[in-house]
């Protein structure tokens, strides 16, 4: 048996049902124990938000990333990190950690057993390969642990603490890799939005202006937004009558304080889990019309 042979052997029989065994072992423990994780990662942020009032900072980014370097030397700490609008240049910016061992433990145990599987390839299988495999299901973890950020993230912008400190006039907060990719799981905008400049950009193509947004305090009344990605953009104050929202995604997307008297989401995907939120303001015909997943 070649090397090459080797690792596809080792990848089809262990490698890949190890990793698949963990990653349901997680999804059960969070499960189990989601409230817990929540309130965890609330307090952490918690404690950032008082630091943050401890300093002149204005705040335009935060940010939850995993640190490549403590899961490689067997650490489970994200670095919850605050910056002002310079972000990742920000020479000082506010930081404390969040430790998550029910996550990252999972993929410590995972590249212990899958070396121990290893030795049976008589040395066809290196340490540096085992590492490469680790790596390779990284985001995996990252995934599981994204959409429970995101949930947290909705409760704690309510607290006192998140309240008082400085803010810019946007605020991002995101979750990814430290000086990588972070995804947009929160924002939040304080800038004054002419409804003559607004308007125009809502159309399909226009993702960067329709997707992981914050609008608040305009009539966008009968406009036809057919087919647009909204994706957990968060609409506030805003009169949506005898508008149209066919064909959209609305996955994430949050109608606050809004007005849908008369709006048509004909075909229109939402989330479940918003279910409760948004309709009590639809008419019956309205919920008929929407897909949920």
């Amino acid at each position: 048996m070649t090397k090459n042979e080797a690792l596809k052997h080792f990848k089809l029989n262990y490698a890949d049902k190890f990793h698949a065994q963990k990653i349901s072992d997680i999804q059960k423990y969070i499960k189990e124990n989601q409230v817990t994780i929540e309130n965890e990662i609330i307090e952490a942020f918690k404690n950032l938000f008082i630091d943050i009032s401890n300093t002149d900072k204005e705040v335009a980014f935060i940010t939850g990333c995993l640190l490549r370097t403590s899961i490689k030397n067997n650490g489970n700490k994200f670095l919850l990190s605050a910056y002002n609008s310079t972000w990742f240049l920000d020479k000082n910016p506010v930081e404390t950690y969040y430790e998550a061992p029910w996550l990252w433990d999972k993929l410590h145990e995972y590249q212990k057993e899958i070396a121990t599987e290893a030795k049976k390839y008589i040395g066809k299988i290196t340490k540096v390969d085992i590492e490469r495999i680790k790596w390779s299901k990284i985001n995996d973890y990252k995934m599981l642990v994204l959409p429970i950020f995101r949930r947290a993230v909705e409760k704690f912008v309510k607290l006192q603490e998140y309240k008082t400190f400085q803010k810019a006039p946007s605020l991002s907060i995101r979750i990814g890799e430290y000086y990588d990719i972070t995804e947009n799981v929160w924002f939040e905008n304080n800038i004054e939005m002419p409804i003559e400049k607004m308007k125009p950009l809502f159309k399909p193509q226009n993702e960067a202006h329709t997707t992981y947004k914050h609008y608040k305090n305009l009539d966008l009344s009968k406009g036809d937004y057919t087919n647009i990605n909204f994706a957990y953009t968060r609409f506030e104050n805003i009169d949506f009558s005898e508008s149209i929202m066919k064909d959209c995604f609305l996955i994430g997307t949050k109608f606050l304080n809004c007005n849908l008297t008369n709006m048509v989401f004909e075909n229109a995907v939402m989330c479940s889990d918003y279910k409760e939120d948004i309709t009590i303001n639809l008419s019956e015909k309205q919920k008929g019309e929407i897909i949920w997943v």
